[in-house]
């Protein structure tokens, strides 16, 4: 038997050392679903996720993943947004239910499934409203990665989910006035996708060359928004779009996804925020984790549990409020009182990595294990002797 033969999974197959957030491309989503190794706290976190989006058993929006480096952070948060998704959810829950079922008849002890309330039932009635019932939009990103160090310090927090908000749309995720005044507007219409193909006519590609209108061919830009939209009014808009007057307020960002939601007029419907390593972004920055507090409160506050924000972070949220000088103890802390905004808290920090690395990597396949239980019992004397010598 050859080495190769050994193993489950092929060693030959590209594996990644490290998950992105970012990185949806099929293979990879594929990848990570097929090749997910869960553990029965992982269960026990997808479920109380995944069980509080549906039907929120709190009172607040925010959802805490943390663990160390290496514990899979990443890797569970997009597993997560795979049981959402509403075009590979239904194979997320399948591998899901396949696992907790395995577990469930395979291991003597699964007190913390039980404990938990996860039952086979439970995900399957779970399943059905995700795949059947649920419609999901997700933003995800390394807020490291899409922060502008030149923008607002005061409305970081606000300008970026914003930001990030109107890529998903369909938007630039840089120029806000833009996005809001020119953008928006020729959607809000119908006229977005025409106004696109019309530059694209005209030998421009808009995604592309968007720095470059909203920078010195901004009458160009409006010129051609006219000619598909005749309604616009450009004067106005070109004036807004100047002098940046965008209010970028909590308040403003919280009433913008309330008009989105009005729009899809469907209580089934949830938008969730999914952010990468928000702890290390935040550090030892107070007014960050305040600007973090607010927006979750008010998101709340408007949009009835359907807007949800989830924060990956290597501490938990308790350390990373007495790290800004805040209290865990004290009700009354202004910052301290974001622990009761991330109701919804999922620790990783029982998983691991050798687990993970061993199911993952080097599972052996089940006659390929016996033989080799087999072979060492018939060596096992000659192995002892020789570790005496060596050893």
């Amino acid at each position: 038997m050859k080495f190769k033969d050994l193993y489950e999974k092929g060693l030959d197959r590209k594996v990644n050392p490290a998950v992105s957030a970012s990185d949806l491309s099929e293979d990879t989503v594929l990848t990570e679903i097929v090749e997910y190794v869960f553990t029965q706290e992982i269960i026990v976190n997808l479920y109380h996720i995944l069980i509080n989006i549906k039907i929120n058993q709190g009172s607040h929006v925010g959802i805490w993943i943390n663990g160390y480096y290496g514990s899979g952070k990443s890797h569970f948060l997009k597993y997560a947004s795979y049981c959402l998704s509403n075009k590979y959810s239904e194979m997320a829950f399948i591998r899901l239910i396949e696992a907790t079922q395995e577990m469930m008849l395979g291991e003597k002890d699964v007190t913390a499934l039980e404990q938990a309330g996860v039952s086979l039932s439970e995900l399957r009635a779970l399943q059905s409203w995700y795949v059947n019932k649920a419609d999901v939009e997700m933003v995800i990103f390394n807020i490291g990665d899409v922060h502008d160090a030149n923008a607002d310090q005061a409305t970081t927090f606000t300008t970026i989910f914003w930001n990030q908000f109107n890529a998903k749309r369909g938007y630039n995720s840089f120029n806000l006035a833009m996005a809001q005044y020119l953008e928006k507007a020729l959607d809000d219409d119908g006229k977005f996708q025409e106004f696109k193909d019309y530059v694209k006519s005209k030998g421009y590609d808009w995604e592309r060359n968007i720095s470059r209108f909203a920078a010195g061919r901004l009458d160009l830009a409006l010129q051609m928004a006219k000619e598909v939209d005749p309604a616009l009014a450009i004067d106005v808009i070109r004036e807004r779009i100047l002098k940046n007057d965008v209010n970028v307020s909590v308040e403003a960002f919280a009433a913008e996804m309330k008009e989105y939601l009005d729009h899809k007029n469907n209580r089934n419907f949830r938008i969730l925020f999914f952010i990468d390593e928000v702890s290390q972004f935040i550090g030892e920055h107070r007014d960050l984790l305040l600007q973090l507090q607010s927006l979750v409160k008010r998101l709340d506050e408007v949009c009835e549990s359907q807007v949800w924000i989830s924060c990956t972070a290597q501490q938990t949220l308790e350390e990373v409020v007495t790290k800004v000088g805040g209290s865990i103890s004290n009700p009354e802390d202004e910052v301290g009182k974001i622990l009761g905004r991330f109701e919804v808290r999922a620790s990783l920090q029982g998983t691991s990595p050798e687990y993970i690395t061993q199911k993952r990597i080097l599972d052996k396949k089940g006659e390929v294990e016996l033989q080799l239980s087999e072979l060492f019992e018939k060596k096992k004397a000659m192995l002892v002797q020789i570790s005496d010598i060596f050893f």
